[in-house]
């Protein structure tokens, strides 16, 4: 079975976090194909920031923000947008239902449980699988849409412009480029900071041209300047970098020759750009879905503490 859709196209892809977002390019792209503008619009959480960094994309055509409490709105102006097609990335009712009122006459989605109500088109998921992570879940139902026809393409396409400016600025560090990403949604995720002061210094001595760049957003500056005031007390330099936009920081890491990260939108994005990424994985699931990708859990996970999990991964473990 392949799909084929014609007219406007809408995509709801509606997990929270940049890397969820991530997870989905394959999904998006193989939609976007199968239209015959070769376009699709993706209505989402404002969390992915989808609007700073997936327009750079030349299937994507607009993106909507739906957040908590505005689902009637969005159906609203879905029905003013006068889609033809919809695709529901998700098994819930809740986002089944914006499609249905808004009047989309071809709607397809996973179909679990009430779901399947607000649909009107095969193939729909088996309940067993409802509990399948959200990446093999995507898989699967594109498998079932798709057949041989699914795009397994999972780069993130940076802006040439934000590329080229980014690069201008930082042109005067021309050592090998590591990245740290330092931060994550929940503190459980993150690694001690003593921990990245460690690994920047055996990095340097192992590596004395390259240069450790701190990733993360200007709320996350404190954690930044703390990890960097302990490499310098270690003896090791390193560079914060906290105020760049997420498609900016994207094309900083696009240059990066390695990237070391908690479990974090940063990672994923280093993993879609092709960076040999080293992701960090305490209480969370491992993921191996790129080549690139290589995860790191704790030796050992006996602990009832989720925040000790991170503190069981040792800096020489990732030198290794």
């Amino acid at each position: 079975m392949s799909e084929h859709f014609r007219g406007k196209t809408l995509v709801i892809q509606p997990y929270p976090g940049i890397g969820d977002m991530l997870w989905h390019l394959p999904q998006l792209r193989s939609i976007a194909s199968s239209v015959d503008s070769g376009k699709i619009s993706v209505l989402t959480k404002s969390r992915t920031m989808a609007k700073q960094w997936l327009m750079a994309d030349p299937i994507i055509d607009t993106i909507y923000y739906c957040d908590k409490d505005e689902i009637l709105n969005a159906a609203k102006v879905m029905r003013r947008e006068n889609f033809q097609n919809s695709v529901v990335l998700h098994g819930s009712f809740t986002y089944g239902v914006i499609p249905f009122l808004a009047g989309i006459k071809n709607r397809y989605g996973y179909g679990f449980k009430a779901q399947k109500i607000c649909l009107n088109h095969k193939p729909y998921l088996e309940s067993s699988l409802a509990l399948t992570h959200a990446l093999e879940l995507g898989e699967i139902y594109m498998d079932r849409l798709f057949g041989n026809s699914v795009v397994n393409n999972r780069e993130v396409v940076v802006d040439q412009s934000i590329l080229e400016a980014v690069r201008m600025n930082f042109k005067h560090h021309r050592g090998a480029r590591i990245c740290f990403g330092v931060g994550a949604s929940d503190a459980f995720k993150r690694w001690p900071k003593e921990f990245f002061a460690e690994l920047a210094i055996a990095l340097q001595a192992d590596q004395p041209s390259a240069e450790i760049f701190l990733l993360g957003s200007p709320g996350e500056q404190a954690e930044i300047k703390a990890i960097s005031e302990k490499i310098r007390a270690l003896n090791g330099e390193s560079i914060p970098v906290y105020t760049l936009s997420i498609s900016e920081v994207f094309a900083f890491i696009k240059d990066a020759a390695l990237f070391v990260g908690n479990d974090s939108g940063l990672m994923n994005a280093a993993a879609c750009l092709g960076i040999p990424t080293l992701g960090l994985f305490g209480r969370t699931r491992p993921l191996h879905y790129v080549q690139n990708l290589f995860p790191i859990t704790p030796v050992t996970s006996n602990s009832d503490n989720v925040q000790s999990e991170m503190k069981q991964i040792l800096p020489q473990q990732v030198m290794e």
